[in-house]
């Protein structure tokens, strides 16, 4: 009879052997995803119990802020930041407004917020409270947001806003680093690689039709709920080293002229260097300072154009 001891040991390296196999096969890059996840959550999660949920401000200035991962809580802190005590954050998942704390609420990561700058100027300017509404998706597309599931993620979140009576006075649009060309692409590269799979670590990028009609999209959703809203444009397309790509900076450009209520707000690619990015894509301390004084001038320039 097998010894019922040795069995359950059997048992038990059997299972670690076909974890650890598992473990073996899932890419590094799935790994990491799940670590981040995970730390994501416990973030989340432990900072939200300390933070006191409030009465919305009526009278308030309101920014939404949303694309991809500069635009999210990406930017790492050497030191904390002293946040003003009229200062607020919307988290559309609760409908609830919160004292205004990094990380933000509704959107990914765990660090700071390029927003949080634009929103202290603000205060320091004008006799009003400030409530910002952030949304943004690390790596999306901006075919994720005009065509793919993000659209309705979109959606739900302009209702869930609109629904708790906040009109925001501008939504900031930061998107283009996932859609521009990657290193030296080119068509050729796809007769290399087997068949229906994108060569690695290149991308053509999106032509300027393909981008400019996706941002016009988006940009009439946000007026369909908030007609008044003003919408900001960054012009958006670098990364990890890459140049500017100029066909999804034109498409950026062109919108934001082309629209009433659009703008631009800031012209990010002009941010660079070390001191600025800490990894040649994501914004340092330093970077989301400079980001966030670019989009508080913009909408400052349009906060006296309607007191005039």
């Amino acid at each position: 009879m097998i010894n019922k001891i040795s069995f359950k040991k059997s048992l038990k390296k059997a299972f670690c052997v076909g974890i650890f196999f598992l473990l073996g096969v899932l890419s590094k890059d799935f790994i990491e995803k799940q670590i981040s996840n995970l730390k994501e959550f416990h973030y989340e999660n432990t900072h939200t119990r300390n933070l006191k949920v409030v009465n919305c401000p009526i009278d308030s200035i309101s920014i939404a802020i949303f694309g991809q991962s500069n635009s999210s809580n990406s930017v790492p802190r050497e030191k904390p930041i002293d946040i003003p005590k009229n200062l607020y954050q919307f988290d559309w998942r609760s409908k609830s407004c919160l004292r205004f704390s990094e990380p933000l609420l509704g959107t990914v990561g765990y660090k700071g917020n390029a927003i949080t700058h634009t929103a202290i100027n603000i205060l320091r300017e004008y006799d009003k409270p400030v409530v910002v509404i952030p949304f943004g998706i690390d790596g999306s597309s901006i075919l994720d947001w005009s065509y793919g599931y993000l659209n309705k993620f979109y959606e739900n979140i302009l209702i869930q806003i609109k629904s708790e009576g906040i009109y925001p006075d501008f939504f900031l649009w930061h998107q283009g680093e996932s859609d521009s060309k990657r290193g030296l692409a080119k068509m050729s590269d796809f007769n290399k690689t087997p068949l229906f799979k994108l060569p690695p670590k290149k991308k053509l990028g999106l032509s300027e039709k393909v981008y400019s009609e996706s941002l016009q999209m988006i940009f009439n959703k946000s007026q369909d709920y908030f007609p008044n809203s003003k919408f900001g444009i960054a012009l958006v397309s670098i990364c990890f080293g890459r140049g500017e790509w100029q066909p999804i900076r034109n498409a950026q450009y062109k919108i934001a002229m082309r629209n009433k209520n659009a703008f631009i707000s800031s012209d990010s690619d002009q941010i660079k260097g070390k001191n600025n990015r800490f990894d040649r894509c994501h914004f340092s301390s330093q970077g989301a300072e400079i980001l966030g004084n670019q989009y508080f001038q913009s909408i400052k320039q349009l906060l006296l154009e309607n007191r005039r």
